[in-house]
């Protein structure tokens, strides 16, 4: 008893350690985003230069703009383009990076990072000399060639500290309303990977999906989970046999954890749409996402 007390702290240590790195990861990236995505740039066929910039709030949304200038360092207020998103709308999987070798507005020769928002929803407000636009599903970060004749790892670090940034701050924030069940079948779906376990979510139908855990290529657990009468509910399969879980939810500060009924030691926790753990007596398992397919 004493041994499996002293292995299950260890692995709550371990977990609070990797979520502590994972939130020092995200504000550094936040700062990196922050000073390196404001610059300027010039369109030579139009003869027209750019300001782009990058700004974030505490409500989790993500503010990209570009302006039109009359140099690198004044505005000319004749045009501006500005796109707000919350970033857990954003796909950290959905990258694109394209070349770019001719020069139309404020896209220019050099690269442009494409970023998607979730199933393609048309989630990102946008809004053209302050009025409002039709709303758009994917982001375009114009990287110009002068940028990257002077770091040529430049749209490395861009994707990393984007993704890093989106997978920090898409927190779930539960208010106890219906949309928690949406939030919770919008996070699991696709792959995860915990340690050397990696786990796949399939939608079977609505508000039910099944899952298989994997040792390699060796399959060590199924089950199925779902949303029915009100309850979320697991049936785990293994070589052991089966069991079968009814989830209490619960909501502290906006954080969303499901508790089994039928034994209350046993918990998912739901902090963010990108990662999510499976609390036990003797395990501890901290799923990362890979993909969403």
């Amino acid at each position: 008893m004493l041994r499996n007390s002293i292995k299950r702290f260890a692995v709550v240590l371990c977990v609070l350690s990797l979520c502590q790195e994972s939130a020092a990861q995200g504000s550094a990236s936040l700062d990196w985003l922050s000073q390196n995505l404001d610059y300027s740039y010039f369109n030579s066929d139009q003869e027209k230069w750019w300001v782009n910039t990058f700004e974030y709030n505490d409500q989790g949304i993500a503010h990209f703009q570009n302006t039109s200038a009359e140099n690198p360092n004044k505005f000319s207020g004749k045009t501006r383009i500005d796109r707000r998103v919350k970033w857990i709308d954003l796909d950290p999987y959905s990258f694109e990076l394209q070349k770019i070798r001719s020069n139309k507005g404020r896209i220019v020769r050099g690269e442009v990072l494409i970023v998607h928002v979730i199933d393609g929803q048309r989630k990102i407000g946008k809004s053209l000399d302050g009025r409002n636009a039709t709303p758009e599903n994917f982001l375009q970060i114009a990287i110009p060639q002068s940028i990257l004749d002077t770091a040529s790892h430049f749209s490395d670090s861009l994707k990393f500290h984007l993704k890093a940034a989106i997978e920090t701050n898409a927190l779930i924030e539960a208010d106890g309303s219906s949309e928690d069940i949406t939030k919770v079948f919008t996070l699991l779906r696709g792959e995860f990977v915990s340690g050397s376990i990696k786990r796949k979510y399939e939608l079977l139908f609505d508000r039910k999906i099944k899952y298989e855990d994997r040792l390699g290529a060796k399959p060590i657990r199924s089950g199925f989970f779902g949303f029915e009468n009100g309850t979320f509910f697991e049936m785990v399969l293994s070589e052991e046999g089966h069991s079968v879980f009814n989830y209490q939810k619960t909501i502290d500060n906006g954080r969303l954890t499901l508790i089994a009924k039928e034994d209350p030691k046993r918990k998912i926790e739901l902090p963010s749409l990108h990662h999510f753990q499976v609390v036990e007596e003797n395990i501890n398992l901290d799923f990362k996402r890979l993909s969403y397919r």
